[in-house]
């Protein structure tokens, strides 16, 4: 029977963070770990069964969901400019669970931007050229529903995720 090796050979935190030793002598919480090439060596173990993360994010595909909520967000490419994070909750359970989305957008309410589009696919009509021209309160989109287009992407880094690529009106029944 081998040795089992150290857990901070086996264990490391996500995104090239220091050997979990480290992390544990600076008393960090809530740190995501992924286990490397793990081998069980005891033949008289409990299995360790490892699932596909379930994130609790849309999966690609329609969904109706309900705008939570619209929050200023920090823009990590010019911080000069203002942005919204917007956080939509889907209506119904998917697995057992209430997924969710978010995007990004900026403040601005043009055509090739997503916050027009998406206000109007809430709202279920085109803005008018004075709520155009004059703004709206975007507040009162909170609560409302609105279809959301999801599709798998992937990061320049590589890191896989669910992109909100388009806004449909909800249908009236």
């Amino acid at each position: 029977m081998r040795d089992i090796p150290s857990l901070s050979r086996i264990i490391r935190p996500k995104n090239n963070s220091p050997p979990i030793g480290e992390l544990l002598e600076h008393h960090f919480t809530n740190v995501s770990f992924q286990i490397l090439n793990y081998i069980p060596t005891k033949i008289n173990h409990m299995a360790r069964i490892v699932h596909e993360s379930n994130s609790g994010f849309l999966p690609a595909g329609i969904h109706t969901v309900k705008v939570t909520s619209i929050e200023d967000a920090e823009n990590t490419i010019d911080p000069n400019k203002p942005t919204f994070q917007i956080h939509l909750q889907s209506t119904e359970e998917i697995d057992g669970q209430f997924r969710t989305a978010r995007f990004w957008t900026s403040p601005v309410l043009h055509s090739k931007g997503k916050l027009k589009p998406f206000s109007e696919a809430v709202l279920g009509r085109n803005l008018t050229p004075e709520e155009t021209r004059n703004g709206f309160d975007v507040d009162t989109l909170i609560g409302k529903q609105v279809c959301v287009v999801i599709r798998d992407a992937v990061s320049k880094t590589g890191n896989q995720y669910a992109k909100v690529v388009d806004f449909l009106p909800v249908k009236q029944s």
